[in-house]
């Protein structure tokens, strides 16, 4: 598995949270951190911290806005095609119901790409009682049009959870968008040991682990965290809480297990598990999602709508259109890359970063954007951490 580092510098006016949203830049070589409850309960800060990767240091950016409300066990996703502004801005939600625990995507269909989100909980009743989110309701967000869409889903489709991960990737015609999701905990029971693959246009699931038996595996685990890698090939999951073990995971792989999303990889095992793979890039479509989609690894899925049609004609044509993004380029905010610096003998300056490089999307009952590279939806909770 790759190494895990442990040893980066934090001091204490960066605070300890849990379920807050943690963006990558990978342009800009650094991490943007949002929200999130404290560990030592009243909160000591709202504002916004980003991690300089080059210089190993936090950033204080400051409070987002006055309207922009600190929320935690959200959904957040990374954007990282685009990064066009440096404001916040609040937006209407697909309806006014309070949720939490689900799972935010991006992916790149419609003109400008659309955010997918499902799962976790909600509070109809806004009194603090949380129900299911059924993973049947899926929830799509266009970003040129600022529109949501609800569609149902069908297939093998999961049991209700929260605070489980999931990561998108695609054919290479993007005639299949291909969601996998792991782990997760109920409102009652230990939680899942399982993986689901949400496919689009069909939103169709098909369950990929464990297949020799009914329900979920062993290990059930939740509050984990899912990163494709290498360019689709791989999803690692890392972290997480395992209710039904003391130690939460093995020790030597530091808590990182390693997903072969195209069921590549010969070490492959029970469909999807697999050692990391460093040298094998790019994503391939498995042939037991081919089985039910058509088309090839490379794409051409023959199945694009679900079994019950599309609720409305427009969602369909978004998601056969294919969004096309120029490349962005590294900021000017003061910084260089201390290697480089290092190579030439000269010196770097060390300012912060502003937030012009990032978009967060929150929702309560409302969205958060802020600039363009982060997409997430955060919602209010009453429910706190059980990990």
């Amino acid at each position: 598995m790759p190494q895990i580092h442990a040893n980066l510098s934090k001091n204490v006016s960066v605070p300890s949270v849990h379920g807050g949203a943690l963006w990558a830049d990978d342009v800009n070589y650094r991490l943007f951190l949002f929200g999130g409850e404290f560990f030592s309960g009243s909160p000591t800060t709202s504002n916004f911290m980003s991690y300089d990767i080059w210089y190993d240091q936090w950033d204080d950016f400051g409070p987002p806005s006055d309207d922009i409300k600190r929320v935690s066990y959200g959904a957040a996703t990374t954007v990282k095609e685009r990064g066009e502004g440096d404001t916040w801005a609040k937006l209407s939600g697909p309806d006014d119901i309070k949720r939490a625990e689900g799972v935010m995507t991006f992916i790149p269909a419609s003109d400008r790409g659309m955010l997918v989100y499902f799962g976790g909980f909600q509070d109809p009743g806004d009194n603090g009682t949380m129900v299911s989110q059924p993973l049947d309701e899926i929830f799509l967000y266009d970003m040129i049009s600022n529109k949501w869409h609800v569609q149902k889903a069908n297939g093998t489709i999961p049991e209700s959870r929260g605070r489980f991960c999931a990561g998108a990737v695609w054919a290479e015609d993007r005639s299949s968008y291909n969601i996998y999701i792991n782990a997760g905990h109920g409102i009652e029971g230990p939680g899942f040991d399982d993986v689901y693959i949400l496919s689009l246009p069909s939103f169709t699931w098909i369950k990929s682990y464990p297949l020799d038996q009914n329900g979920t595996g062993y290990y059930p685990s939740h509050s984990l965290s899912c990163d494709v890698v290498n360019q689709g090939s791989q999803m690692l999951t890392i972290g997480g809480a395992f209710p039904q073990d003391e130690t939460c995971d093995v020790d030597e792989v530091w808590g990182v297990h390693n997903i072969d999303l195209g069921n590549r990889i010969k070490s492959n095992f029970k469909k999807v598990w697999a050692g990391y793979e460093p040298s094998l890039f790019g994503y391939k479509v498995p042939g037991f999602v081919t089985s039910v989609i058509g088309g090839t690894e490379d794409g051409g899925a023959t199945k694009v709508k679900p079994d019950q049609g599309f609720v409305n004609h427009d969602l369909g044509t978004l998601l056969s259109m294919k969004a096309v993004f120029t490349n962005r380029t590294r900021l000017d905010d003061g910084r260089t890359d201390p290697k480089a610096a290092a190579s030439e003998g000269g010196s770097s300056s060390k300012s912060g970063l502003s937030t012009g490089a990032i978009i967060g999307i929150a929702v309560g009952a409302g969205v958060v954007v802020l600039a363009v590279l982060v997409g997430l939806w955060l919602m209010r909770r009453n429910r706190k951490a059980k990990c």
